[in-house]
C-alpha cells in the first residue's frame, strides 16, 4: 500500500505474511493511517523528508520496524506497536533529511530481543549535518531488551530526545557511543524497572490498564483537545483514580472506573449577588450544565466545601470578595477551573443626596407644567408632589397634575442607593 500527497488509509487492515522485507504502508510526501491494523515486516515507512506522516489509533505489528522514518515529520498518536519477534518498534534516522518524531498516548511493546525505539542523528545523503528530534509523551515502552537506544554520530549532528509523562524502564535506555553529545531529557517519568504496569489481560492481548495500574491518570496534566479519543475510541482523558480530576492515562487506552462516565466536567454558573451594595450578607444561585450535579464553594480563598443553591454569604466585611464554585457530576468529576464571581461590599453611605438643577416656569397659563431635576448622586430615585397632595414616584421631567389658579408649590425629594433622603426641594409656579 502506497500513500501519496496526503492520502489516508482508514478503518483498514493490511497483512503481509512474508518474512521478506516488505512494508504495509509506504508514504511519499504526506499521508495518514487512521484506525487501521498493519501486519508486515515493516508497518509504516516514510520514504522521503518532505511531508508529515500521521498515525492515529492504529495497531502496528511488525517483524522488524513498526514505524520507520529516515527524514521528515512523523506523529504517532493513541496507537499500539507490538514487536512479537524482536525488531524495533520505532526507527528514526536523519539520512534523507531532518527527522522529527512525536509519540503521544501510545503503547509500544516488545518481546525479548526487541528495541522500543532506535533513534539516530547523522549526516544526510547530501553530507549535511544531521538533525533529529524525538519526543515521547504519555506513552509506555515495555518488555523490550532496550526501551530507547539513541546515537549522535558526529559533533556537527544534533539529536534531542525528550520524554514527558511516560512509563519505561530507565535501566534499558542506552546511549550508543558517538562523536556527538545528544541531549536526553525526561519529565515526570513512571519507572518500570521491576514494576508491573498491570495490564488488564496481556495473555489475551488486552494491554489496557487494570484498576490500580501506575499508568492511570499519570499522563500530562494538560487536557487533550476536546473530542480526542483513545485507541479504543473512548474518551482520551478520564478520572481513573476517583479523585475528581480528569487526567489522561499513559498508553493507548484510557481507564474508567465507571464505564458509563462521559469523562467531561459539569460547569457551574453563578447568578447574583442579591442584596444592597452595603449589605453584609449576599445571596447567590447556581446552575450546572449537567443534571444531577452538586456543588463545592470557596468564599475568599477558603477551602472548598459542599454547598447548595441558593447560597448565602454572611458576615461580609467592607471591601472586595470572591466566590468560587465547582460543579461535581454524578460520576464524581469535579469542575476545574472553578467558576468565579467577584463582588464588593460598600461602606454604609450616610450622606444625604441633594436635588439640584431644578427647572420649572415661574408663571404659566397652562393647566400643567413639566419640571426637570436631578441628584448629585447617581442612581438616586425621586418622589414628587403638588401642594399638599400625596407623594408619588417620579422621574425627570415630571408632568404635574392640574395647577390651580395662583401660586402652586411643587416639592421634590431624592433617595440615594443607600436609602438616604435629601431635603425637600420646593419651587413655586404661578398660574395666571
Amino acid at each position: 500500500m502506497t500513500l501519496v500527497d496526503g492520502a489516508t488509509l482508514k478503518d483498514s487492515a493490511v497483512r503481509l505474511y512474508s518474512s521478506n522485507v516488505n512494508d504495509a504502508v509506504d508514504v511519499y510526501g504526506s499521508g495518514n493511517v487512521v484506525d487501521s491494523t498493519l501486519t508486515a515486516y515493516r508497518g509504516v515507512y516514510q520514504m522521503n523528508s518532505t511531508g508529515t506522516v500521521e498515525i492515529k489509533r492504529s495497531a502496528l505489528i511488525p517483524i522488524d520496524g513498526g514505524a520507520v522514518t529516515e527524514g521528515g515529520t512523523m506523529n504517532i498518536r493513541d496507537s499500539v506497536i507490538i514487536n512479537l519477534n524482536g525488531g524495533r518498534g520505532v526507527f528514526v534516522d536523519s539520512y534523507r533529511g531532518p527527522a522529527h518524531v512525536l509519540i503521544d498516548g501510545s503503547t509500544i511493546l516488545g518481546a525479548p530481543g526487541s528495541t522500543g525505539a532506535e533513534v539516530h542523528a547523522r549526516r544526510d545523503q547530501d553530507d549535511n549535518p544531521g538533525t533529529t528530534s524525538f519526543k515521547v509523551n504519555n506513552s509506555i515502552i515495555y518488555g523490550q531488551d532496550f526501551a530507547i537506544v539513541y546515537h549522535e554520530y558526529f559533533a556537527e549532528d544534533t539529536l534531542t530526545v525528550d520524554v514527558d509523562s511516560s512509563a519505561y524502564d530507565s535501566s534499558r535506555v542506552v546511549e550508543q557511543p558517538g562523536a556527538g553529545t545528544p541531549q536526553f531529557t525526561t519529565k515526570d517519568p513512571v519507572e518500570l524497572n521491576g514494576v508491573d504496569p498491570m495490564f488488564a489481560d496481556p495473555d489475551h492481548g488486552d494491554y489496557s490498564p487494570d484498576a490500580g495500574s501506575p499508568l492511570i491518570d499519570a499522563g500530562q496534566a494538560a487536557l487533550p483537545p476536546v473530542g480526542s479519543l483513545a485507541y479504543d475510541r473512548h474518551p482520551r482523558a478520564c478520572d481513573g483514580n476517583d479523585d475528581g480530576t480528569i487526567r489522561r492515562d499513559i498508553g493507548a487506552w484510557e481507564y474508567r472506573s465507571d464505564p458509563s462516565d462521559d469523562c467531561t466536567y459539569s460547569k457551574a454558573t453563578i447568578n447574583g449577588p442579591r442584596g444592597a451594595a452595603t449589605a453584609r450578607s449576599r445571596s447567590f444561585t447556581f446552575k450546572a450544565s449537567k443534571p444531577g450535579s452538586t456543588y463545592l464553594c470557596s468564599l475568599d480563598g477558603a477551602a472548598f466545601a459542599a454547598c447548595t443553591t441558593p447560597y448565602t454569604a454572611s458576615g461580609l466585611a467592607v471591601g472586595n470578595h470572591s466566590l468560587k464554585v465547582k460543579a461535581k457530576d454524578s460520576y464524581g468529576n469535579v469542575q476545574t477551573p472553578p467558576t468565579e464571581k467577584s463582588f464588593k461590599v460598600e461602606a454604609a453611605d450616610k450622606t444625604a443626596p441633594k436635588v439640584i438643577g431644578v427647572k420649572a416656569p415661574k408663571q404659566t397659563r397652562a393647566a400643567t407644567v413639566k419640571v426637570s431635576f436631578k441628584s448629585n448622586e447617581k442612581g438616586s430615585t425621586f418622589k414628587c408632589r403638588l401642594g399638599k397632595g400625596k407623594w408619588k414616584s417620579c422621574k425627570s421631567p415630571w408632568k404635574t397634575p392640574k395647577l390651580r389658579k395662583g401660586r402652586n408649590s411643587i416639592s421634590i425629594q431624592a433617595t440615594d442607593r443607600a436609602g438616604n433622603r435629601s431635603k425637600v426641594k420646593t419651587v413655586a409656579v404661578k398660574r395666571k
